[in-house]
C-alpha cells in the first residue's frame, strides 16, 4: 500500500483500505491470449488490448480508497497522482451493489451520496462490502453539537 497516511490529521485514524480488486483485468488478459494465438490476423485488437491490459495494471495498482474518521480519500495516479477527499459529514448515504460473480470475488458497486457532492460510484471495489460497512460506521457515529 502507498503511504497515503502522510496527509492524515494527528488525530485522524485509518479504518479501512483498499483497492481496485485484479479481476478487473480478467477481460484483457483474455483478450491479450485470445489475439496471441490469431497475431497474424488481428495485430490492431491485440495492440488494443495490450493497451486495455497496460491501464488496468496502472488502475489496479496505483489507486487506493481509505475511510477516516474524518473523511473519505482517493488516490489514484501514477505519474500525476490525484487525491479526493470527502468530508464524513458530507456523505449522507452510501449504496451497495453485488451480482453473483461479485459475492464469488469479494467485488462489487459502492455509491455515494451527499450534500454537495456529485453521486461518487466506485467499480470494481475489492472487499467492496467491507468498505460500504465501514463508511456506514462512521456516518452512524454520533456528530459533536455544535451549539454548545
Amino acid at each position: 500500500m502507498t503511504k497515503l497516511t502522510n496527509i492524515l490529521e494527528p488525530d485522524e485514524q485509518v479504518v479501512f483500505r483498499t483497492r481496485i480488486h485484479k479481476w478487473v483485468l480478467i477481460a484483457p488478459v483474455f483478450l491479450v491470449i485470445i489475439t496471441l494465438a490469431l497475431l497474424p490476423d488481428l495485430i490492431v485488437l491485440f495492440l488494443f488490448s495490450s493497451i486495455l491490459l497496460f491501464i488496468g495494471v496502472i488502475q489496479c495498482n496505483y489507486s487506493e480508497y481509505l475511510v477516516t474518521n474524518k473523511r473519505f480519500i482517493k488516490k489514484s495516479g501514477f505519474y500525476y497522482i490525484r487525491t479526493e477527499e470527502i468530508p464524513i459529514g458530507k456523505i449522507d448515504n452510501v449504496t451497495f451493489w453485488q451480482n453473483w460473480s461479485g459475492r464469488v470475488l469479494g467485488t462489487g458497486i459502492v455509491t455515494l451520496f451527499g450534500i454537495g457532492i456529485t453521486k461518487r460510484r466506485i467499480k470494481g471495489l475489492a472487499r467492496a462490502k467491507d468498505f460500504r460497512d465501514a463508511l456506514q460506521s462512521q456516518l452512524s457515529v454520533e456528530p459533536d453539537n455544535y451549539f454548545d
